[in-house]
Formats: C-alpha cells, structure tokens, sequence
C-alpha cells in the first residue's frame, strides 16, 4: 500500500485552492480522487474548521476529517480522542470507503 500524500497549507489562506491543490497531488500520486482527507490543525479555530468543512464537504464534495494536534499528539486521553475520530469517520462514510 502506497503511502497517503502529505500536503502543508496556510489556514488563513484559500481553503478551495488550497484543497483543490491536495486533491489534484492525491489523483497525480494515486490515479484516483482521495474519498477522505485527514487535517490536523496546530491550535482548534472554529472559522478555520468551517473554512475547511465549506472547501472540502461542499465544494470539493470530498469526506474531510479535522483533528487538532494538541490532541493527536499527546499521549492523556489518546485513545479515546483517535476512538471518537474513528466513530466519527465510520459513521460518515461514503459506500466507496467502506471495506468490502
């Protein structure tokens, strides 16, 4: 299995390009549209986070996930953190994530 791509951006930057941008890298690196993005943000901003659900839910029509690295990264509560990241996912996948 193939690494995911990476993509680093500015969140006070343009989401839509930003997000169209990673998903043109995913196609180019994977022959196929990414069905989930994965973001981990330095610090919770809720106007980043709706930037983001608008580029990505709406306009890109592409599944995102937004995490908050204070979060991701430290070990108190880890599990129950990536356990409600992994519900969440779960409960709003698309039939083409789903396992077969």
């Amino acid at each position: 299995m193939d690494p995911p791509s990476i993509f680093a951006g500015n969140p006070q930057g343009d989401m839509e390009i930003i997000f169209r941008d990673a998903i043109a890298k995913a196609n180019q690196d994977f022959r196929c549209p990414p069905d989930l993005i994965l973001i981990i943000l330095k610090a919770s901003s809720i106007p980043v986070y709706h930037s983001i659900k608008q580029a990505l839910d709406v306009v890109q029509g592409t599944a995102s996930q937004v995490m908050v690295a204070e979060k991701v990264f430290k070990d108190r509560g880890l599990a129950q953190y990536l356990a409600n990241i992994s519900m969440k996912v779960s409960n709003s996948a698309s039939p083409s994530m789903v396992a077969d």
